[in-house]
């Protein structure tokens, strides 16, 4: 799978340029500048790199007992985390996704091939995951999965809508990470691994909602998101949802105005800081500062 990826990284160039030549026909990208073959093999070693290492943190983690192919029951799919796994895939795709769109428009695609092609490598990435979970044994949830699947497509393909339609680009999947009480008694590697610990956030750029006369002073920075996470999992089907609504920090609207501070704003602003925020289920408890 790897060899697949490294082909659709470095040699979909011809394909994707005569694309781009085609749609510049109908509607010249300015944006559009030579590609780089240096910067593109950069991309792909980069790539490379960051496939092998993650195959083998992963294989020590959920891998290591195999098994024939088989995908987890769809009656299965909910009782495993609630939707947080699901919430987890769809971020995942869209970091990857979003982060290989600019480093594709740092090697010379325009902004619509590159965040083609960003969406691909992302998904073929978390393509390979499912395959691995697939062929993996040991543990009720591990297999192949359909839902995974649909919410990493999801998630590859919404830069590319983003810049379809521009109502979207209101919007960020974000996540943060705060210890739960059961991490350390469930002997957790990493807080990653622990849907407890982990929040996924929707954000929403309320300064573009706003009407003009009052655009005019609200602070461009400040978002509103809604969040999510579980509490009590068992991976049974045990547990319950928590939803939140917090307001965001949107890093994307501070100065700095180049490619470089443009890339490293869009990929902090991943990262759900520290905001006032308060829990609206199943209980409400306000937080000073939600993690």
């Amino acid at each position: 799978m790897l060899y697949y990826i490294l082909i659709f990284i470095v040699f979909i160039n011809p394909v994707v340029s005569i694309a781009g030549q085609t749609e510049e026909a109908k509607l010249p990208d300015t944006s559009a500048t030579k590609v780089s073959s240096t910067k593109l093999g950069i991309i792909g070693g980069v790539t490379a790199a960051g496939v092998v290492i993650g195959q083998i943190h992963q294989s020590g983690t959920y891998w290591n007992e195999r098994t024939a192919f088989h995908a987890m029951p769809l009656d299965k799919e909910y009782p495993d985390a609630l939707m947080a796994d699901k919430f987890g895939h769809l971020f995942f795709a869209n970091f990857l996704a979003s982060t290989y769109k600019s480093a594709f428009e740092w090697v010379g695609y325009n902004q619509s091939n590159a965040a083609l092609l960003g969406g691909g490598v992302a998904l073929a990435y978390q393509t390979l995951v499912e395959m691995q979970d697939g062929f993996s044994g040991g543990k009720p949830y591990l297999g192949f999965s359909y839902g995974d699947m649909l919410f990493n497509t999801a998630g590859a393909i919404f830069p590319y809508l983003q810049i379809n339609y521009s109502v979207l680009n209101r919007f960020r999947f974000k996540a943060s990470f705060q210890k739960s009480s059961n991490f350390d008694r469930l002997n957790y590697n990493s807080i990653t691994e622990d849907y407890e610990s982990t929040y996924h956030w929707l954000s929403i750029n309320i300064c573009d909602l706003l009407p003009d006369n009052i655009q005019q002073w609200y602070p461009e920075f400040v978002n509103l998101a809604i969040g999510h996470s579980v509490s009590n999992i068992d991976r049974y089907g045990a547990g319950g949802h928590e939803l939140y609504l917090a307001l965001d920090w949107n890093l994307e609207a501070l100065p700095g105005d180049n490619f470089f501070c443009d890339f490293i704003k869009q990929t902090f602003n991943f990262y759900k800081l520290p905001a006032p925020a308060v829990k609206i289920y199943p209980n409400v408890v306000w937080y000073g500062l939600k993690f």
